[in-house]
């Protein structure tokens, strides 16, 4: 009986990309003035490279403390080990 292994459902589904038209040479320079990325056709007009969002970066403390019998009274315990979580928030 020969020990055979089925494919993962996912390679079953997988299938060549499309093809795709040639997109034109294009050059980019930096403008002086905004220091930003503009880019060229070939015959030298600007070409719109479309808009992009932007994302933040932000870090929320996270703390963990003593547990039962931490000598503290009140019921919460103070923190004693400090790190944090970073979160990106994508547009």
């Amino acid at each position: 009986m020969p020990n055979t292994v089925p494919a993962p459902w996912g390679t079953t589904r997988m299938r060549p990309y499309a093809d795709t038209p040639p997109v034109a040479a294009l050059t980019a320079a930096i403008d002086p003035r905004t220091q930003v990325a503009v880019f060229h056709d070939q015959q030298g007009r600007t070409v719109e490279m479309g808009k992009h969002g932007t994302s933040t970066d932000t870090s929320a403390p996270t703390s963990t403390g003593g547990g039962d019998g931490d000598g503290q009274s009140g019921g919460q315990s103070q923190p004693t080990d400090l790190d944090s979580i970073t979160a990106n928030d994508q547009d």
